[in-house]
């Protein structure tokens, strides 16, 4: 009890902090327990004092509603966090609490794969990945410990910042020590984890890293987390204009052809398509560029291109190399099977109580069968369109988007009906592209 994960995650860990180290490790807990009744077992409080105190710390300074959340932070996924806390003597003292990945409620080590939505029944793991995983976990919640991570105060607008720039320096870590190593098709491979997760991912912009972790002179802005949230419909959009589709044929290519969908955004970004000189869309945000381009580099490089699982086997990864200059050459293994068609997010944001593991199920898209088109006057008698309640450009962003799709609808037709507004079906979906005014 206690280890606080695999001995490359302490190593990871251990080699980017001098603080001393109370590791956690979600196997210690009632995981089943906390999944079958969503609350943490009774026994864990007693454990997760056992474990703080087995590793020198006055385990009386956390009081049993602390612990409980603490489990619960441990069970969610891997965290790395500095705290200030009293020793056994009694001196208060800075330690680096982390937290390693197995174990967690998402079931699987590669939650990161989850997150990119890297089937691993239909493509091979990367080579290298399953060696050093989890030395690269620790490496990344290793270096939150000497982190300024206190989002007391701020917005959510400024905590997406903030917390934007801390997860890339987590992750410039891993990837130096990766490059120092000489792994870097495995350092390509976690910068392009982080760009598909960016598009399968949005309501997790913190993460958006890809565009970061070779850029270390530039800071996380409100830019990089409104393109982060937006790249997925700029290159619907563009996939739609370009080829005279309508939003939902091209939501659908985005969906079941994913390949030929890339292959369409590569050749809209080979004229400039996505620039803000030659794209008014993208409002001046030359980062939507710079992430579509992210992305579509890592989906060849990680999807397309990379081979099918030969087997599978399911025998555990060699170990991590626990010297830095010299990585073990062991075989890798391929995993068993896929990552569960759910997931929770990466890790909880240093700083906070609050674990941030909602689970969510990818669902199919719905095709819109019928819509309500409304047309009435602005100033300057101008004719102002209206779809469901809605503009027009946000009705077919709410297509491309899909996760709020069904929201956005069940709003608007309610507001229609208890304004008593009268309704026009249009039977078949809009074929050609709506502006949100005509004259």
């Amino acid at each position: 009890m206690g280890t606080g994960g695999s001995k490359g995650f302490q190593d990871g860990v251990k080699s980017v902090t001098n603080l001393p180290i109370v590791f956690l490790n979600p196997t210690d807990f009632h995981r089943q327990y906390f999944l079958d009744n969503r609350k943490v077992h009774p026994d864990d409080i007693t454990k997760a004092r056992e474990v703080i105190r087995g590793q020198g710390v006055d385990d009386s300074g956390f009081n049993d509603k602390q612990l409980e959340t603490l489990v619960r932070r441990s069970l969610a996924g891997p965290f790395g966090h500095a705290m200030e806390v009293d020793n056994l003597q009694g001196k208060k003292i800075n330690i680096c609490l982390a937290n390693g990945p197995e174990g967690s409620i998402n079931g699987h080590n590669d939650v990161l794969l989850q997150h990119a939505r890297i089937n691993l029944q239909k493509v091979s793991v990367l080579p290298g990945w399953e060696q050093y995983r989890e030395r690269i976990f620790g490496i990344h919640e290793g270096t939150h410990c000497g982190q300024d991570m206190n989002t007391k105060g701020m917005t959510d607008e400024q905590k997406d910042i903030f917390l934007l720039g801390r997860e890339a320096e987590g992750d410039r870590a891993a990837v130096k020590w990766l490059r120092d190593n000489k792994l870097s098709t495995v350092a390509q491979y976690l910068i392009d984890i982080r760009a598909l997760t960016a598009v399968e991912d949005r309501d997790d912009p913190r993460h958006a890293t890809a565009i970061l972790i070779d850029n270390p002179t530039v800071a996380a802005s409100q830019a990089h987390i409104d393109a982060a949230r937006d790249l997925k419909f700029q290159m619907v959009s563009a996939v739609m204009n370009d080829r005279r589709i309508n939003m939902e044929q091209a939501v659908d290519m985005f969906t079941n052809r994913r390949a030929e969908f890339v292959g369409h955004v590569d050749r809209i970004l080979a004229r400039g398509g996505f620039s803000p000189a030659k794209n008014p869309d993208v409002d001046n945000n030359p980062f939507v560029e710079q992430y579509i381009r992210a992305y579509a580099g890592a989906y060849r490089r990680q999807i397309i291109e990379r081979p099918l699982t030969p087997t599978p086997a399911a025998a555990p990864a060699t170990p991590p190399s626990t010297s830095p200059g010299t990585p073990s050459g062991a075989p890798v293994q391929q995993p068993a099977s896929a990552p569960s068609g759910t997931h929770g997010s990466l890790e909880t944001a240093g700083g906070e109580d609050s674990a941030h593991y909602a689970a969510t199920t990818p669902e199919e898209p719905q095709a819109v069968r019928s819509e309500t088109v409304k047309v009435s006057l602005a100033e300057g008698d101008r004719a102002v369109l209206t779809i469901n309640g809605m503009s027009a450009q946000d009705y077919w962003r709410q297509i491309a988007d899909r996760d709020i799709a069904q929201q956005r609808l069940e709003t608007s037709l309610q507001t229609a009906a208890l304004q008593g507004e009268e309704v026009q079906p249009v039977s078949q979906p809009l074929k050609t592209r709506l502006t949100t005014a005509v004259a």
